[in-house]
């Protein structure tokens, strides 16, 4: 018999990041969960993009039996706090006063929310004062819940099945991109474009009579493009002449990456979101 048996793994995906989620989360467990966890003793254990529950069973002769006895009915209660902030800037999802994103293993599989990703309909109200004893109310993203008869809900009490693991999927943000090029002193006669591989239907020229700077030229995402942190191509920045192709140049080979920084609301619209990235050539 090993020293310890993992009960469950929770991982966490954001499409966001190529990897798994490093250090964006801390899963933290109810007083009441706390007390529960060190009588049998319990110990909650996180790895890169994942908390695992680990149950010392070093002297026990039938630990799943002794387990088995002692779980009916019940459920392990933790709080999904936010460690880096910056994260859900880069995702669809949102804090809000008073409400929090439920999540539970009863009858969902091994994902632990409604849809595909993290959505509004896994968000409820919760009281002001669930998270405040932890002092992190402000981050407070997530309720999870972990009935433990649900660990062997539809297999038998088999000690090869576990960890049994669970997912939470959180999808990247869609922004619409805007490349704000800046010609300081200019030198650029020819009409430009924004390109990938070649390719111009993803960026179309605004045009803006009220804009002050006459020598900034803006090109507007067609459709709202995906953030990531690690993508595989980058758009380029080209000049344009329609009758001599042989001509163009590539004023700049990988225009930068939206950031944080460079997001924005629409005046008119909140919903909609642009990420505003200057370039100065």
């Amino acid at each position: 018999m090993p020293f310890a048996l993992r009960l469950f793994r929770l991982n966490i995906y954001n499409s966001y990041y190529q990897a798994q989620v490093g250090d964006d989360c801390s899963l933290i467990p109810t007083e009441e969960t706390q007390q529960w966890m060190q009588q049998y003793p319990m110990k909650l254990v996180s790895t890169p993009g994942a908390f695992e529950l680990m149950w010392m069973v070093a002297g026990l002769a039938a630990p799943l039996k002794t387990l088995k006895k002692k779980i009916h009915g019940k459920k392990l209660t933790y709080y999904l706090i936010l460690k880096n902030p910056e994260a859900l800037s880069f995702s669809e999802l949102s804090i809000e006063h008073g409400q929090a994103y439920y999540f539970h293993n009863q009858g969902t599989g091994a994902r632990l929310h409604q849809k595909s990703y993290v959505s509004l309909a896994d968000k409820v109200a919760v009281p002001e004062t669930r998270g405040n004893h932890l002092g992190t109310e402000k981050s407070f993203l997530a309720l999870v819940d972990i009935y433990l008869e649900e660990l062997w809900k539809k297999d038998s009490f088999d000690l090869h099945r576990l960890p049994v693991t669970y997912s939470i999927h959180i999808k990247a943000r869609k922004t619409i991109w805007r490349y704000c090029i800046v010609d300081k002193n200019f030198r650029i006669k020819s009409p430009m474009k924004v390109v990938l591989d070649n390719e111009d239907t993803y960026f179309n020229y605004e045009t803006d009579k009220k804009r002050k700077m006459v020598n900034m030229h803006v090109y507007k995402a067609r459709k709202p493009l995906a953030l990531t942190d690690k993508p595989e191509r980058f758009f380029s920045l080209k000049t344009y002449h329609p009758d001599k192709p042989e001509e163009e140049k590539t004023l700049i080979k990988k225009l930068p990456l939206p950031t944080n920084a460079s997001l924005r609301k629409d005046n008119k619209n909140s919903k909609v979101l642009y990420n505003d990235i200057f370039v100065y050539v």
